[in-house]
């Protein structure tokens, strides 16, 4: 468990450790590892592509996808803009997919390789999202869809802390199970 005043928001977590601990590993998913330096550094880019393909303080993003150390960095870069990142269990049939995208009025998807077919079913019925960004590459070799690519789209963006405006917001997050 992390103590450190320098953190007060999930948005802290990667930029304070990143300084402190730059080689320590952040996260561990199968036998991928990231250290903080490269969590800090891949959710710096990918905030700010957020922010480039408009996404602001209180957008919603959605996150359709297995557990992977993806989820991890799309989280982080959310909470650096402030921006709202809503989880869909995997294990929804598709009409409750469709009602928590449009219900939450999400903007930008992210979406795992298991589940192209489902949003591919329901894409007449999500007009309200911009932005679908695949998590899986050799999917997009293979389709006509006009998904964005996430391992190559937001490389090209600066891994510098994003820079942004805002209002203070406050919430609160339970937590129980969650150690850094």
């Amino acid at each position: 468990m992390i103590h450190n005043d320098e953190i007060s928001t999930l948005a802290d977590l990667p930029t304070v450790q990143a300084r402190q601990l730059p080689d320590n590993r952040a996260l561990v998913f199968r036998d991928e590892i990231l250290t903080y330096s490269q969590l800090e550094l891949q959710s710096n880019r990918l905030a700010n592509a957020l922010l480039a393909q408009g996404v602001r303080e209180q957008s919603r993003v959605a996150l359709l996808a297995k557990d992977s150390l993806n989820s991890y960095v799309i989280l982080f870069a959310c909470a650096k803009i402030k921006a709202v990142l809503v989880t869909i269990n995997w294990r929804l049939a598709a009409p409750e997919v469709s009602y928590i995208l449009r219900d939450a009025n999400v903007e930008t998807l992210f979406i795992g390789a298991e589940f192209h077919s489902l949003v591919t079913s329901i894409r007449d019925e999500i007009s309200n999202i911009k932005t679908f960004i695949s998590l899986d590459k050799t999917f997009l070799e293979k389709t006509e869809q006009e998904w964005l690519d996430y391992s190559s789209w937001h490389q090209q963006y600066s891994n510098l802390k994003p820079d942004i405006t805002i209002s203070p917001i406050y919430s609160v997050v339970q937590m129980r199970s969650a150690h850094f």
